[in-house]
């Protein structure tokens, strides 16, 4: 028996909801289907702070698969934390593209910090290009385009 049926949602935690919003849903193009502060009281048991205040917003792919970005507004975190790659615990967000090329470009119009194209044929015969993309608080987004092949499919 398996415990997990599914992904749910990636969370990303941000400090600035708003401008978070300018990126995910203005320049990635995520539909926000829901914007709200959490229940402080389910919160709180979740999270064994005390009197946290939340605000939470779902973002949807166009495919249906979806990101919730969540502002601490009590307690406060920090502005911004840095980790490498290679640091145990780090994540990214990795996000399906039609076409990496036109993405990076507009992204690199828009200001957005990205690294260079890279690509990786697959044993199917497909071919993955992926790049990483800097977020609004430093994280990590990893924007990719499958050319054939089932990257991920198996056992669907």
């Amino acid at each position: 028996m398996s415990l997990v049926q599914g992904v749910l949602h990636p969370v990303v935690t941000v400090a600035d909801m708003d401008r978070s919003l300018r990126f995910y849903r203005d320049l990635l193009g995520l539909r926000i289907t829901f914007d709200q502060l959490v229940d402080p009281v389910f919160y709180a048991a979740l999270s064994g702070l005390t009197d946290p205040e939340v605000r939470t917003v779902v973002a949807v792919c166009p495919d249906g698969t979806e990101v919730e970005l969540l502002e601490y507004h009590a307690p406060r975190g920090r502005d911004r934390v840095e980790h490498a790659y290679w640091d145990p615990g780090h994540s990214f967000l990795s996000l399906r593209v039609q076409d990496l090329d036109a993405a990076r470009a507009e992204l690199v119009a828009a200001g957005v910090e990205t690294g260079a194209i890279a690509e990786l044929p697959l044993p199917d015969g497909g071919r993955l290009r992926s790049l990483y993309v800097v977020g609004p608080d430093g994280e990590a987004v990893c924007l990719a385009q499958t050319d054939g092949g089932q990257l991920g499919q198996q056992d669907r």
